[in-house]
């Protein structure tokens, strides 16, 4: 895990190292076990490296092959080293992966991001053509933000580094600032700066002089795919060996690894495959779980049962606890404050810091996640019976449905279920979306989501100037399903707070020396799973079918094939409420009336809990999330 940064001049202004320090001390905020800066001409790349992987301490970067006049910077792991070096055709197994990377540039120059696998965001300057490259993962794991204006070009890894740069304009971005307020998330490669932008997943671009930086997409996936016929069992010992190989390549590191445990299917599953692979190398694995204090009776059910049956089951110790008694919510806020440089749109990582701490008590550099899952890998594919009916294969949908309302208390009657089906296939036939139809008419008899966006904070002025009903609209299109299954599940896993999520933990593990990793986004498997006839997604009733019977074994049958999770991935903020919300609150009610922050929200709006009646019932409407965005949003915008 790295963190990198560097700007070029190519209007012949030569590149200024005190500039280029003051880019790094900004990003150093987390002691760097090694760093570098390579100034010449115009051009400035740094590097702030944390050992980790075994070829880490020996990788020094900025690296630069003078011969041929490139120099690269990267925040790289690169899981398929080996098929690269019999590819680029270097004797050499010892070879640091930025190297690689230069090496795979020369090879096939702009196409060269779709040979790398792994986690990525790297930048190279080829002096020959007067050209900066830069390009981040498939799926955003590793952020690359950038500004531009006219011949200038600066990037890092976070936007604290970009603010250094005294011609970054740091102009704030309005419209952002209004869908935060709003808890919109529609766009994960603006940021609250309107001049700085994140690079999107599978992105490469190019700079040269007296042009705009161009950008392409050099990768995606591809719901047109499909594996060849084969039985249930090959197909599932192919989707293991896929699972199995993503778990393992993230567990290089010369370090401790730790594993975030849930309860719920994604985490064990991972879990489950990493313990075993560490104990034939005779290396340990330490799981860590947010759950409530014994016998707290809060409004977050947590986890706790079925993390023991797993834990007794897999012959794992058991997992150090978090259980929100270690630290309240302004410990969190001050860490967020001091760490992120906006408002965190995706909440996840906000509150937890409490682990992150325990990690690296323990010397944990890898924290492996079962992020991702649910979008794709493990999801309960949604729409198969609908992708049934397009097959017409209707005999198999009807026992489907009579098979998932057999394992489930809730939900139609399946004959209704059907009709349901079947008006949705006659619609469909007909060009009109049946299910689009639906939404709008719960969304009137239930308007939840209109009612919600009138006690948002945002003021009534801008909320008109940037039409935000409009907006509401747009965010639920970007979240809405397609009506066909594989395209759905594309749409799903590439949506805005994913890629918004993993930048966000990125910062938050890096200030812990620490980096996540996630085996259940692995493209290899993404693309296997994807390719996968239905049956294989959910079958007998049971959605996550493939990921289900691939753990057969390493689970309990009574997780392996639970159909519900009661509890919440964050228990432990309730106990942590009940430390300092109070507090917290009353620091939200106390900011002077002068920050700029009232230009654009009444923070009065903003109350721990709120009733809210909807067709003669009352919602309990908690605002935790909008407050503590509101607070460092605060920050942000009248910094100490």
């Amino acid at each position: 895990m790295s963190a990198i940064f560097g700007y070029i001049n190519l209007d012949g202004q030569p590149a200024d190292p005190a500039i280029a320090r003051k880019m790094q001390d900004a990003m150093d905020h987390w002691a760097a076990d090694d760093s570098g800066l390579v100034v010449m001409g115009g051009l400035a790349l740094g590097h702030l490296m944390l050992w980790n992987t075994p070829g880490s301490k020996m990788d020094k970067q900025p690296y630069s092959d003078t011969g041929k006049d490139l120099c690269i910077t990267a925040d790289v792991r690169l899981d398929n080293r080996d098929e690269l070096i019999n590819q680029l055709g270097i004797g050499s197994r010892n070879i640091p992966d930025c190297r690689l990377i230069l090496l795979a540039w020369q090879k096939w120059r702009t196409n060269c991001p779709k040979y790398l696998i792994g986690d990525f965001a790297f930048a190279i300057w080829d002096g020959r053509e007067k050209q900066l490259f830069c390009a981040g993962d498939h799926l955003g794991v590793k952020p690359f933000y950038y500004y531009h204006r006219g011949n200038l070009f600066v990037f890092a890894s976070e936007i604290k580094g970009l603010l250094a740069h005294p011609l970054v304009d740091a102009s704030l971005n309005e419209l952002w600032i209004a869908d935060l307020l709003c808890r919109f998330t529609i766009d994960a490669s603006s940021t609250l700066y309107r001049h700085i932008k994140r690079i999107s997943p599978a992105q490469h671009l190019q700079f040269q002089a007296g042009k705009a930086p161009s950008i392409e997409q050099y990768w995606e996936l591809s719901p047109d795919q499909e594996l060849p016929p084969a039985t249930d069992e090959a197909y599932i010992s192919g989707f293991r060996e896929k699972l199995t190989t993503a778990v393992e390549c993230r567990l290089q590191t010369d370090y401790q690894v730790g594993a975030e445990l849930s309860g719920g299917l994604d985490s064990t599953g991972v879990t489950a495959i990493a313990h075993r692979l560490l104990k034939e190398q005779q290396r340990s694995l330490q799981a860590y779980s947010l759950v409530l204090p014994v016998g707290a009776d809060l409004y977050m059910p947590d986890e706790r049962e079925a993390i023991e049956a797993f834990c007794r089951y897999a012959g794992i110790e058991a997992p150090c606890y978090i259980t929100g008694e270690e630290g309240g919510l302004l410990q969190a806020l001050e860490w967020n404050a001091r760490i992120q440089d906006e408002p965190p749109r995706e909440m996840n990582v906000a509150y937890r810091d409490l682990l992150f701490q325990q990690a690296q008590q323990a010397d944990i550099r890898v924290l492996l996640s079962g992020f991702g899952g649910d979008d794709l890998v493990s999801s309960h594919a949604a729409g198969y019976q609908e992708d049934l009916m397009k097959q017409g294969r209707w005999l198999t949908c009807w026992r489907e449905v009579r098979a998932q309302k057999k394992r489930r208390s809730t939900g139609y009657h399946p004959i209704v279920r059907m009709g349901s089906l079947i008006t949705g296939r006659i619609l469909g036939m007909l060009g009109i979306d049946y299910y689009e139809l639906m939404d709008r008419r719960m969304s009137a008899k239930y308007p939840m989501g209109k009612l919600k966006l009138q006690q948002r904070p945002i003021l009534p002025d801008w909320k008109q100037q940037f039409d935000m009903e409009q907006r509401q609209l747009l965010f639920k299109e970007v979240y809405s399903r397609l009506p066909e299954l594989r395209a759905s599940q594309v749409k799903r896993l590439m949506q805005p707070h994913s890629q918004l999520r993993m930048g966000y933990c990125d910062l938050a593990t890096r200030s812990f020396r620490m980096e996540y990793r996630y085996p259940l986004l692995d493209i290899r498997l993404l693309e296997y799973y994807l390719a996968l006839p239905t049956r294989m997604k959910a079958q007998n009733g049971y959605g996550r079918y493939i990921y289900r019977m691939s753990l057969e074994g390493l689970l309990p049958p009574s997780l392996q094939w639970r159909e519900d999770k009661t509890g919440s991935a964050q228990p432990h903020v309730a106990q942590r409420e009940e430390i300092d919300a109070d507090q917290l609150f009353a620091l939200l009610w106390s900011i002077p009336k002068d920050h700029k922050i009232y230009q654009y929200a009444d923070l009065s709006r903003l109350k721990p809990k709120q009733d809210i009646q909807l067709k003669g019932m009352t919602k309990v409407w908690r605002q935790l999330d909008p407050a503590f965005q509101c607070l460092i949003l605060d920050r942000k915008l009248n910094p100490s």
